[in-house]
């Protein structure tokens, strides 16, 4: 909250009929930092956290209020499933082990947006990125999970940026690198980039719920 010169954020707590717990969860939690007298209102049923760390009950509709996210981190003996023969049919040396990260189901991905998958990646391993498939092979490869899953498209690290497509290190997309689908890219309606099942790409509104495929150099 200090770094960005906050004095207070909106935090993940609510009151839900007669007690407090975590958004979505059930009623009750094994941690609580209330200021002294708080929470102090029966019509306050937000909370926001003080930049002494100390918390405060709000109403929910009162604002604008900065805001705190978080995205879970799988524990620490997460590891990536990457056979030889995976390695191999993504490219040899420059191999990549793929993870699916969420399921297929509406109810799974729809708050999957570009964003959140990318930092959803990024947390997952060191090194770890959005799958980007640089390669003829790589891109079979993520269409095979596609496929596999039952899934229509999921997202890669390709992204508009100015006057074109970039990948996530800030290299442009080369043109004969490109799996464009006919009359794609269409700009319309968005700057972020989907694959779909049988390899081809689209460009696609960022924030529209996907599957996500990760990857971590080998």
């Amino acid at each position: 909250i200090l770094k960005y010169k906050r004095d207070r954020a909106t935090i993940g707590a609510e009151r839900v009929g007669g007690g407090w717990g975590w958004h979505g969860s059930q009623l009750g939690w094994s941690y609580q930092n209330w200021a002294f007298g708080q929470p102090d209102s029966a019509i306050e049923d937000c909370a926001e956290m003080w930049t002494t760390g100390k918390w405060n009950d709000v109403r929910c509709a009162d604002g604008p209020r900065a805001y705190l996210c978080e995205v879970p981190v799988p524990s620490k003996d997460f590891t990536f499933v990457c056979s030889p023969g995976v390695q191999k049919a993504i490219g040899g040396a420059e191999a990549r082990c793929h993870y699916v990260v969420k399921s297929t189901g509406w109810e799974q991905k729809k708050d999957i947006y570009w964003e959140v998958a990318s930092q959803q990646c990024k947390a997952m391993a060191i090194g770890a990125q959005m799958a980007e498939p640089r390669t003829a092979a790589q891109n079979q490869f993520l269409a095979s999970i596609i496929r596999k899953a039952g899934s229509e498209s999921l997202w890669i690290g390709l992204v508009k940026r100015w006057d074109g497509f970039f990948w996530q290190d800030g290299s442009r997309l080369r043109d004969e690198d490109a799996h464009w689908a006919v009359t794609e890219p269409n700009g319309e309606p968005g700057d972020c980039v989907e694959m779909w099942e049988d390899g081809t790409w689209n460009d696609r509104a960022c924030d529209i719920g996907k599957v996500l495929a990760c990857e971590v150099p080998v």
